[in-house]
C-alpha cells in the first residue's frame, strides 16, 4: 500500500489546533487541581497559615469541569465559529416577524 507523505494544509491546521488543545487540557488539571491541593496539604506541615486562601483549592477544583471544554470551544476554529454564529442565528430568528393574513369572505 502506498503511503501518503503530503498532508493538506487543512489537516495540518486541525492537527495543530488539536495538539494545542491537548497540551492545555493536560496542563489544566495541574493548575486547577493539583497545585492548589498540594498547597493546602503542605502549608500545615510547614506551620504556615493560609487562612481563607485555603478555599481557593475548593473553588478551583469546582471550576475545572467547566473550563475544560472551553479550551476546545476556543482553540478549534470550527467550534469557535459555531459558537459565534449560534447567538447570531438566535438573534436573527427573533428579529424576523412572520406576518399572517386572514381573509374573511
Amino acid at each position: 500500500m502506498r503511503k501518503h507523505r503530503e498532508v493538506s494544509q487543512t489537516t495540518k491546521r486541525i492537527q495543530n489546533q488539536l495538539f494545542k488543545a491537548l497540551v492545555l487540557q493536560t496542563a489544566l488539571p495541574t493548575i486547577f487541581i493539583y497545585i492548589p491541593t498540594i498547597i493546602v496539604f503542605i502549608t500545615p506541615l510547614l506551620n504556615l497559615e493560609i487562612g481563607p486562601w485555603g478555599n481557593i483549592a475548593i473553588v478551583t477544583i469546582h471550576l475545572y469541569p467547566g473550563t475544560d471544554p472551553l479550551i476546545l470551544l476556543i482553540l478549534i476554529s470550527d467550534f469557535r465559529g459555531a459558537l459565534i454564529k449560534t447567538p447570531q442565528k438566535i438573534l436573527n430568528a427573533t428579529n424576523s416577524v412572520i406576518q399572517k393574513s386572514t381573509t374573511i369572505l
